[in-house]
């Protein structure tokens, strides 16, 4: 089960990757900025709470109410209104459960390859197949704690499939807790990560920290931020301002997981000790040690610019004097170019 979940968290990380405005759910629309429904025979309508999740050529839904004598099809719309297109595409044609159970996953492929109708993948036409999932989990109450609403969060995106597991494999931590003039939480950094997969590499900054994709990750590379007066969870690599949580940016640096740009004596902080060893490596005092290289298998994804060096606090691609000063300018909150 946890191969299962681990090939799907893979395929909806990879499109969560490329998607980069700030967002608190994952990319659900098709690429023609419509959206894939299942469309019960019980009521045939098109309703918001059966809308599949989702992208490119894979979507699913879980913990959808059905029994064996449910017949259903995929409907698409634009609006959510009107239908566009409809799977089967034969009029007099549906797709029915092959289960006896309340609660179904429905996988859908707008592509139709998955080997036709085989009672081993269990696959109508290549298109659809529905299977049994536990019952769909209880929204939390708006004073829940932080990791209650987040694992609410986590098995509405990804956890119908196997809620049972989510206890097992979904781990959480919450780094930093900002108050407001009230002395109440207003926001929270928070990290989390869902086990049962081999480690595939993606490379990000956030902040200045060099994130790593190791261990499957609720958010694109770990880190969210929990906005509490929203109850919403934004994911930092997706968030190209965090102006609007203050001392954000400062609480990422000071308490966020990854390594630190700048950060050559390896105490997860960024101090003057740092560009004093920047300043002797590029007088030839001393040489860089070998820690600030960015290892080979660290995989860079395309959508961020290549990083060589740790020590490449200003971003620009190389590791020179310019570095030291911008990291003294940074430490007396000083401005600094900073190339991306």
């Amino acid at each position: 089960m946890k191969k299962v979940l681990s090939i799907l968290l893979c395929m909806t990380l990879m499109a969560a990757i490329l998607a980069v405005p700030a967002s608190a759910v994952t990319n659900d629309e098709t690429i023609d900025g419509g959206y894939y429904i299942v469309f019960k025979q019980d009521n045939y309508k098109l309703s918001e709470s059966n809308r599949l999740h989702g992208a490119g050529n894979y979507y699913w839904l879980g913990g959808l109410s059905m029994n064996p004598s449910t017949a259903f099809r995929i409907a698409y719309s634009l609006d959510l209104k009107e239908i566009t297109a409809i799977y089967p595409k034969s009029e007099d044609n549906d797709y029915v459960p092959r289960y006896s159970t309340s609660f179904y996953t429905v996988e859908f492929t707008p592509g139709g390859n998955n080997g036709g109708d085989s009672s081993d993948t269990g696959w109508y036409d290549g298109y659809v197949r529905a299977f049994p999932c536990e019952p769909p989990l209880e929204e939390p109450p708006e004073d829940a704690s932080i990791e209650d609403q987040l694992a609410y969060y986590v098995y509405k995106i990804y956890g119908a499939y196997y809620p049972s597991d989510l206890p097992e494999i979904f781990s959480y931590e919450e780094l930093y807790t900002h108050t407001d003039i009230s002395g109440d939480t207003d926001w929270a950094l928070i990290y989390a990560e869902i086990g049962g997969a081999e480690p595939w590499m993606g490379f990000g900054i956030i902040g200045n920290r060099v994130m790593l994709m190791g261990p499957l990750t609720v958010f694109t590379f770990g880190m969210a931020v929990y906005d509490a007066k929203e109850h919403t969870f934004y994911d930092l690599a997706k968030m190209d301002d965090y102006s609007a949580y203050d001392g954000l940016a400062e609480a990422i640096d000071i308490c966020g997981k990854g390594r630190l740009l700048g950060d050559l004596d390896l105490d997860d902080v960024i101090s003057v000790i740092d560009a004093t060893i920047m300043q002797r490596c590029e007088a030839r005092i001393m040489e860089y040690p070998e820690s600030d290289s960015v290892d080979a298998y660290e995989y860079i994804d395309s959508i961020f610019q290549p990083l060589t060096y740790y020590s490449d606090f200003n971003r620009d691609g190389s590791r020179d004097i310019t570095d030291a000063t911008c990291i003294q300018r940074y430490l007396v909150n000083a401005p600094y170019p900073k190339y991306r």
